[in-house]
């Protein structure tokens, strides 16, 4: 039986999965996939037949060509409806992997995807994108042109860097585990609880400053929240943002992060609620951007509306001082 230390038999749902075609395969099997991403077989599928399977909500599966041992679906079981259909027809979809089959007619997302590492030459191709499909598919091809892996698309990103005069911190920070983040943390708020911060002597002027302004009473904590105001105005101008895509490896649930100047992996943690690190692992760009990427880089209404905030903020300050000078 499937683990099921959450749920009840009240939450019990039943995939059914059919095998209509494959690229090769005459037969599959259903898998079961654990937090630690160990896969137990649970069915066997004959080609043209189907299958059912009682799980759970969240419960991951996959079914895996037996002949090839390719991965032909991937399978997060929701919540609802109770009975959930999938059909795995490579034919009819024309490669695409567990993906909804766009009607006759239907256009095609030409705008391919290309993530080229410096050196060694592989690099990540997205799959052309058929209408009304919900997965979007991209493979890992070598320097010599071998495809050896494929990846699912989980998301799309384009960061805004907020605190770019602080990346250098912030990718130590990103490298070193969660036990070492939490040590930090807890130092940092035994820090903040004791005020230690207000032990450090400033210059009389940047306390003058400081409650001119209105910052607050702790004058470096004060100089500090100016420093960054500023600082993400001038990334919100720019911008300077760092577009990204996130896959998961469609066999050994290993995630990838595509970005501007680097990839970086992470494994499953094994333990609900945490993740790993990301692990720089090459570097690379993209040569060509995705248009789903191209659009989330576009998006400026959050960078209008912070400008307009600190607009709003220092004119209110520099009223305030006007209004102090005139009333001496």
């Amino acid at each position: 039986s499937i683990p099921n230390p959450a749920f009840g038999m009240a939450d019990t749902i039943i995939l059914e999965v059919k095998l209509t075609s494959t690229s090769a395969d005459s037969s599959a099997k259903l898998l079961w996939i654990s937090d630690s991403g160990e896969e137990t077989p649970y069915a066997d599928i004959s080609l043209g037949a189907s299958v059912q399977q009682e799980t759970y909500p969240g419960h991951k599966w996959l079914v895996r060509g037996n002949d090839t041992q390719e991965v032909l679906l991937m399978i997060e079981a929701a919540a609802a409806p109770q009975v959930q259909r999938f059909i795995v027809d490579v034919d009819a979809a024309s490669g695409a992997i567990g993906e909804d089959v766009a009607a006759a007619g239907e256009d095609v997302d030409e705008v391919a995807g290309l993530w080229t590492m410096i050196e060694g030459g592989g690099r990540f191709e997205r799959q052309q994108v058929r209408a009304g499909q919900r997965k979007i598919v991209w493979r890992e091809v070598d320097e010599s042109g071998n495809e050896v892996g494929k990846y699912e698309q989980l998301d799309v990103r384009c960061d805004t860097r907020w605190f770019w005069w602080m990346d250098t911190l912030f990718a130590h920070m990103t490298s070193i585990s969660g036990e070492q983040q939490h040590l930090l943390f807890s130092a940092l708020s035994i820090a903040a609880a004791y005020k230690l911060d207000t032990s450090i002597a400033l210059p009389p002027w940047a306390r003058v400053y400081t409650q001119v302004l209105g910052l607050g009473p702790n004058p470096l904590v004060a100089l500090i929240l100016l420093f960054g105001i500023l600082g993400a105005a001038v990334a919100a101008a720019i911008p300077l943002t760092s577009p990204m895509i996130v896959l998961r490896n469609l066999g050994g649930l290993v995630e990838v992060r595509l970005g501007n100047k680097c990839g970086s992996t992470r494994e499953p943690s094994g333990r609900p609620g945490y993740v790993n690190a990301w692990r720089t692992v090459s570097e690379g760009s993209f040569d060509t951007m995705p248009r789903d990427l191209r659009d989330a880089s576009s998006r400026r209404s959050h960078h209008i509306l912070w400008l307009s905030f600190v607009v709003l903020f220092i004119a209110s300050r520099v009223s305030n001082v006007i209004m102090a000078g005139g009333g001496g």
